[in-house]
């Protein structure tokens, strides 16, 4: 892509805040919106490194014909880094046309292009987005990963508008075996909520498939829901994100969000046999 097609605007359109019944221009750029009311200048900018993603809705009153694309963001304190991301949601109503149904025709291709975007930027090798293979240890953290799983993962992933396979674990070793047995094409990735002993679960049974040296290839993500979580501390470190102080449930709403954002980065791994 040329840096005049970085520049140029993939879509346009005017918007009004359905809260502050601000006017306002949206410019969707390939990494970012634009937000603008009166100025020539954007009064806003928002990164889609910010943004999970967009949703359709209508309004409620009978007479309404207008559509809303609202978008969520979780957002970084720009003047306090130590602070956790911002949750904050654009309800933005389209009523360009006389009809509700032409109105969610346009604002339905904005929430098209905006999903297409924010899924190519995460899975770039293919247009077709697969399930997540989600593995819970109903007892890990004292149950607390099964309503992290409900309560924090599952409304983040909705955002983003990604879907899951939600697999409970029933003893030791359980998702080593599944795993181990699993068609991984299937999925786009494996997503662990639990402690560090799951992780360790999975990544065995991906060393022990006959196939392993593409099966661990698969992407695996680690949201915090056990009584140990160094690893997602490990990874909130070395992504600038803040973890120190957190309670677990605002950290794992935070890695999940991060996890609908991130590259797969490959990692070293060592394997010792003591005889």
């Amino acid at each position: 892509m040329t840096s005049a097609e970085l520049e140029s605007p993939l879509m346009s359109d005017h918007f009004t805040n359905r809260k502050s019944k601000t006017q306002l221009k949206l410019e969707l750029y390939v990494n970012l919106i634009k937000f603008y009311s009166k100025n020539d200048m954007p009064d806003f900018i928002l990164s889609l490194n910010d943004l999970a993603g967009s949703s359709i809705g209508k309004g409620h009153k009978k007479d309404d014909n207008s559509s809303y694309l609202i978008l969520y963001a979780y957002i970084k304190n720009s003047k306090n880094p130590n602070l956790k991301r911002k949750r904050i949601t654009y309800d933005l109503e389209f009523s360009k046309f006389s009809t509700y149904e032409e109105n969610l025709v346009h604002v339905s291709k904005w929430h098209s292009r905006l999903d297409r975007i924010l899924k190519q930027r995460l899975f770039p090798d293919t247009d077709k987005f697969k399930p997540f293979l989600v593995f819970v240890n109903p007892n890990s953290g004292s149950g607390k990963a099964k309503n992290i799983y409900f309560e924090r993962v599952c409304p983040i992933l909705s955002e983003a508008n990604m879907s899951d396979v939600l697999v409970f674990t029933q003893k030791q070793n359980f998702a080593r075996e599944y795993v181990k047995e699993a068609k991984l094409d299937d999925f786009s990735a494996i997503l662990v909520i639990s402690g560090d002993g799951l992780m360790h679960e999975v990544i065995n049974g991906l060393m022990e498939r006959k196939d392993w040296q593409s099966a661990i290839k698969m992407p695996v993500g680690h949201i915090p829901g056990g009584s140990a979580n160094a690893l997602s501390c490990c990874v909130a470190y070395l992504s600038k994100e803040t973890f120190k102080g957190l309670p677990i449930e605002s950290f794992a709403a935070q890695s999940c969000f991060n996890l609908t954002k991130s590259l797969a980065t490959p990692i070293d791994l060592v394997r010792l046999k003591h005889d």
